[in-house]
């Protein structure tokens, strides 16, 4: 069976229980920001594989606005499935900037292959006015 991913997105806050259960709160894909460049402070990442039973993969994963890279590549450690061929990523994010609106990819590579894709945009929005009353 060829590795892929059955889940993709950001979130607020997420974690995998002991037993191996996926709990995600607050998924989000789009980002308004009152002023670029601007940012998320903290995000989490959230991946489900599925590929051969028992078996390990080297991951990595790239955050690219135009196939840039926005972030530095993160090398996700190595993840070994179960036996249903299948496990749960989960990436913490720090610091995110974005330069620019506009669409900006998360892609998950093995070796040069990339097996999932998912997408965030960056809105600019207006400050909102403030009305003074008069004296």
């Amino acid at each position: 069976m060829k590795l892929k991913t059955e889940l993709m997105l950001l979130c607020d806050y997420a974690i995998i229980a002991r037993d191996g259960k996926l709990s995600i709160n607050g998924i989000f894909d789009e980002v308004r920001l009152q002023k670029l460049p601007g940012g998320l402070a903290r995000a989490f990442f959230v991946a489900t594989i599925q590929g051969q039973p028992r078996t390990s993969y080297k991951l990595e994963l790239k955050f690219q606005y135009k196939d840039q890279n926005i972030m530095p590549p993160h090398n996700i450690n190595t993840v070994e499935t179960g036996s249903n061929g299948k496990n749960n990523i989960v990436v913490e994010l720090m610091g995110v900037t974005f330069p620019k609106e506009g669409d900006y990819e998360l892609k998950i590579y093995h070796g040069d292959d990339v097996i999932g894709t998912t997408t965030l945009k960056a809105i600019q929005v207006q400050e909102p006015k403030v009305f003074k009353m008069p004296n």
